[in-house]
């Protein structure tokens, strides 16, 4: 599968598209915070766009109900426990 990261330079957010598997016109969207994709990447030697990819599909599994105001699963310190284990 190829990732496609929406990111601008300066942002705090890392945007990941992630097709729904049971409607395939449908996208969902997880935002990561970059700090905490830093904080993950220094404990797991995978390449970040696999690293990525997997706690995005896991937000989407994990998280049935966006926690943003724009439809998005948000990925912060305070809830990597959902898709990361410690």
């Amino acid at each position: 599968m190829a990732l496609r990261v929406d990111k601008s330079q300066g942002s705090q957010w890392l945007s990941v598209p992630v097709p729904d598997d049971k409607q395939p016109r449908t996208q969902h969207r997880v935002q990561i915070d970059r700090e905490v994709l830093n904080l993950i990447m220094q404990e797991d030697p995978r390449p970040p766009e696999l690293i990525l990819d997997l706690i995005a599909r896991r937000a989407v599994k994990r998280m049935p109900v966006p926690n943003s105001e724009e439809g998005d699963r948000l990925i912060t310190r305070h809830n990597l426990e959902l898709v990361w284990p410690k």
